[in-house]
């Protein structure tokens, strides 16, 4: 058990049982930590070239990696702009297709319009000639 007064104290009371489980659980997520570290990062070695060449390694090999996420990021980047540049394309032809389909729209309510106009012209022009004719 951890008897280190410090995490005794921070941990509330020094001696009680609550303290002593808080600094188990706090030394075993430490102990757990630790063992997730890369091997670069646990092992230490004496000798300060081999302990540089280690760090050189563990560097290049993070590059390494970064440099492999950069290009993956750059493929789906640009199959991104491809399918965007689909759907662009697609957008213009639909709003083209809309934009004829609305002067069909227009060029049918005039023809509509004259229609009605010449059909209440020719049943008024009917509602007189029988008036007419009915009077006499």
């Amino acid at each position: 058990m951890n008897d280190n007064p410090s995490v005794l104290r921070a941990c509330g009371a020094a001696g009680s049982p609550r303290a002593a489980l808080l600094a188990l659980v706090f030394s075993l997520a430490a102990a757990q930590a630790f063992a997730q570290a890369p091997v670069e990062e646990r092992r230490s070695s004496g000798e300060p070239i081999a302990t540089a060449q280690q760090r050189v390694e563990f560097a290049r090999r993070g590059m390494s990696e970064a440099g492999d996420r950069a290009r993956q990021a750059d493929i789906e980047h640009k199959q991104m702009l491809e399918l965007l540049t689909a759907a662009k394309k697609r957008f213009d032809e639909a709003k083209a297709r809309s934009d004829v389909a609305r002067q069909s729209l227009d060029q049918a309510r005039a023809k509509y319009a004259e229609a009605r106009a010449l059909y209440e012209k020719e049943s008024s022009d009917f509602d007189r000639l029988r008036r007419g004719k009915g009077a006499k």
